[in-house]
């Protein structure tokens, strides 16, 4: 970005990404050069060069960033300071939105991925339940819990998938695809539309990229009554897996 500040300065902020993580802000002052009459045209009566006569980089914090990676307290928001990170899996977030970490993995089991990445505008992804294995994940709740990671922009977080998920291919992945045009009612436009394009894109095309496609028996007025299937699920099972702990601590 250029900005000219008078006839003969101009301001150049440009923005790079630094090798070892993090984005470097360089910011220079301009001055145009000019003969010894201080004209703006030297005596050939072209336009004089531009010398740089003032530099400033502004590099990302040290790997180890304290006010992301503490003991204790709730990690910040860069994208909304003052404001929540957006709980679990924030961590990894910020990390991400701070420009610590190019990658934040992290489990989502009821929008650890999702909630954060949205605080902190970045990519996030809950994959399949079961797309990716858990092995080695402590549980919260096995029927939820899935991997997922976050990213700064689109390209990185589909490169994470190619490196993550090479044991099936693409064609054969969806065997079957259900889709509920009566939860429209449920979103906000912004995110009602996305999916009406797509079922549109789906219904105009051979459907044997996506298995069969049906239309799911759902209504609005069964959310609540799968939400609180879920609760009771969840709560179970995270019991059974870190109650004892509980107990002790």
């Amino acid at each position: 970005m250029a900005r000219q500040l008078d006839a003969n300065n101009a301001c150049v902020i440009s923005e790079f990404d630094k090798a070892s993580g993090g984005r470097v802000i360089q910011t220079q002052v301009w001055s145009r050069v000019s003969d010894e009459s201080n004209n703006q045209l030297d005596s050939h009566g072209t336009e004089p060069a531009w010398k740089i006569v003032a530099a400033h980089l502004t590099c990302p914090a040290p790997a180890v960033d304290r006010r992301v990676w503490r003991v204790v307290g709730t990690p910040p928001n860069p994208k909304a300071p003052g404001r929540i990170s957006g709980g679990s899996s924030s961590g990894p977030a910020a990390a991400v939105a701070c420009g610590q970490a190019t990658i934040g993995l992290g489990a989502d089991t009821a929008g650890s991925i999702r909630i954060p990445a949205s605080y902190q505008g970045l990519w996030g992804i809950r994959t399949t339940h079961g797309r990716i294995s858990s092995k080695g994940i402590h549980p919260l709740s096995e029927s939820f819990d899935t991997v997922g990671w976050m990213t700064r922009d689109a390209q990185t977080l589909a490169f994470v998938a190619k490196a993550m998920m090479l044991e099936r291919k693409s064609n054969t992945m969806i065997d079957g695809l259900e889709i509920c045009p009566a939860l429209d009612q449920c979103v906000e436009q912004d995110v009602r539309e996305p999916f009406i394009a797509f079922r549109a894109s789906i219904g105009n095309r051979n459907s044997g990229a996506h298995g069969d496609i049906s239309t799911a028996g759902f209504t609005s007025g069964m959310l609540d009554e799968l939400v609180s299937i879920f609760q009771t699920v969840r709560g179970y099972e995270a019991w059974q897996a870190n109650g004892e702990w509980a107990s002790q601590h």
